[in-house]
This record gives structure tokens, C-alpha cells and sequence, in this order.
């Protein structure tokens, strides 16, 4: 086993520290701008149209998804739910996108990190953090921060089982492309996007890898 010399050992937990500090200020940063004035003003006609269309039975909120809407059930089923518990006030429907969109500032960065130094990761979260469309978005009674943050955490998934080749990563890079299919057709992306840096990255694996 390779095993670090103990002066550099000491060196990378020293470096890791200040790290987590900054990626949690990030977090904590983008968070608050994330929170702050989510009931300050009224819902525009997109979100009062996702409240409407989460009114009802479950089979009511479907039948509105694919009929009356453009968008998949996943967001309206959840603001269904949601809302027997927390009420239908602006802000706490709005509330499960600020929540989603902060944590996907981590998402970010453990996925930038997959291909970027700490610095770069850091650098890739920052720049989510403090976005004004993705805080616009996170913001609203909209599904467009969840589907960004199911394909965030696919996409890491992804490489990560392009790296150790271990199919839970696989399965779960799949049940998360699902997912945010299931709040925006947008979502789809994923899938061609995927397979082509599969098949751009790994010509001449066997034939066990191209199967999966």
C-alpha cells in the first residue's frame, strides 16, 4: 500500500482545511442568498399555475402534468406533498428549491472535482454559488433547480463509475437521470451527452464495459 511520507501527509491536511472552510463559506453564502425574500412577492402565473396543478388527488396532479402542462408530474407531485405539511404560503413552496439549489453548490464541486484541482472545484462552486440565473431559478415554485441537481449528481456518479467500475455508481447515475426526467424533459440531455464521452473516452474497452 502506498502511504503517504509524513511530512506530506501533514502538508495535504493542513491544505484540506482551509478548503472546507472556503466550500463551506460557499455554501453558507449561497445559501443565504438563496433564503432571503422568498415570500416577498407574489407568485407570477408559472408558479400559480404549478400550485394549481398540484391541487387535488395524485391522480389529479398526473392527469394535469400530461395533459394540461408541458412538464413532467416529479415537481408537481412533490409540491403536492409538500404542502399538506408546510402550507401553501409563497414562501414555503418556494422553499424546497432554495434548500435544492444551496446543496447543489457541494454537488458541484465534488463533481468538478472529479476532473479539476481543488482550486478549479472551488472556483466551479463559487461560480454556482453566486449565479443569478441558478439563484433566480432556486427561488421560484419551479422544478428547474431539481432537475439541474439530479444531473449534477448523475453526472459525478458517471464518472465516478467510469473510474472504478463498480455498477452501484451506474445504477444510481441512471435512477438519478430518472429523476430528473420526471421534473423536466430538459433532462434528457443526460442521457446523449453520457454516451457520447462514453463512447469518445473509452474505445477499446472490452466487451463486458461496452454492455454496461
Amino acid at each position: 500500500m502506498d502511504i503517504l511520507p509524513q511530512e506530506n501527509l501533514h502538508s495535504a491536511e493542513s491544505d484540506a482545511t482551509p478548503r472546507t472552510a472556503l466550500l463551506a463559506a460557499l455554501f453558507a453564502l449561497g445559501s443565504v442568498v438563496r433564503c432571503v425574500g422568498l415570500g416577498r412577492d407574489a407568485f407570477w402565473f408559472n408558479e400559480a399555475a404549478s400550485w394549481f396543478y398540484a391541487k387535488g388527488n395524485t391522480w389529479d396532479v398526473l392527469r394535469h402534468s400530461f395533459v394540461d402542462e408541458t412538464n413532467p408530474p416529479g415537481f408537481h407531485l412533490l409540491i403536492h406533498f409538500w404542502e399538506q405539511l408546510a402550507g401553501i404560503r409563497e414562501w414555503a413552496l418556494r422553499l424546497p428549491g432554495a434548500v435544492v439549489g444551496s446543496l447543489t453548490i457541494l454537488l458541484m464541486y465534488g463533481l468538478a472535482r472529479r476532473f479539476l484541482s481543488a482550486r478549479g472545484a472551488l472556483i466551479a462552486a463559487a461560480l454556482l454559488a453566486f449565479s443569478p440565473l441558478h439563484i433566480w431559478y432556486s427561488q421560484e415554485c419551479r422544478g428547474f433547480v431539481f432537475w439541474v441537481a439530479f444531473l449534477v449528481g448523475a453526472y459525478w456518479c458517471f464518472l465516478t463509475w467510469l473510474n472504478d467500475d463498480r455498477p452501484v455508481f451506474l445504477v444510481l447515475n441512471t435512477f438519478l437521470i430518472w429523476l430528473g426526467v420526471s421534473f423536466h424533459y430538459f433532462a434528457l440531455h443526460a442521457i446523449v451527452s453520457e454516451n457520447a464521452y462514453f463512447l469518445a473516452c473509452c474505445r477499446g474497452q472490452s466487451p463486458k464495459r461496452w454492455r454496461a
